[in-house]
């Protein structure tokens, strides 16, 4: 008897629920408050922006580990970037230098936005390193350095 009197509970309570929905306006009214838009939302019409720049020494699940600002001689650091773009599917690059000069250039596609990619690097001498993030004119998008000990 209890099984009985609960589908009946249950069957008035979805039949009340559906009744009250098809009465709900088709196109509600515009809310008073002013709704702000997601991050995602201002993607930039005509250009590239660096959401985010990491130097870490690890990744976990196509995330950073803890940002660093100095490795030793031998290490890899992993320069990881979150990109944002209105352009579509874009490259950028990311540019490590040694002491101001071009230790090499690792291009990578943005498919989507945003977008996570990232890059690694063997560092194998000591000194001041610099990452940058070009766009496809070899703009410096975004830039950090960082220090590497014996």
């Amino acid at each position: 008897m209890k099984r009985y009197a609960a589908a009946v509970a249950a069957v008035l309570f979805i039949s009340l629920t559906t009744y009250a929905d098809d009465k709900a306006p088709v196109n509600p009214p515009a809310a008073s408050k002013a709704v702000s838009p997601s991050p995602a939302d201002n993607v930039p019409e005509s250009g590239i922006e660096v959401m985010k720049l990491v130097l870490t020494n690890s990744l976990q699940d196509r995330e950073p580990g803890p940002a660093i600002t100095s490795a030793k001689v031998g290490d890899t650091v992993i320069a990881w970037s979150q990109i944002r773009s209105g352009l579509g599917e874009v490259s950028i690059t990311h540019r490590w230098l040694h002491e101001k000069e071009n230790a090499g250039d690792v291009p990578l596609a943005v498919k989507s936005s945003p977008w996570r990619t990232w890059s690694r690097k063997t560092v194998n001498e000591p000194g001041n390193w610099t990452l940058q993030v070009l766009n496809a004119d070899g703009e410096i998008l975004k830039e950090q350095s960082f220090t590497v000990n014996p």
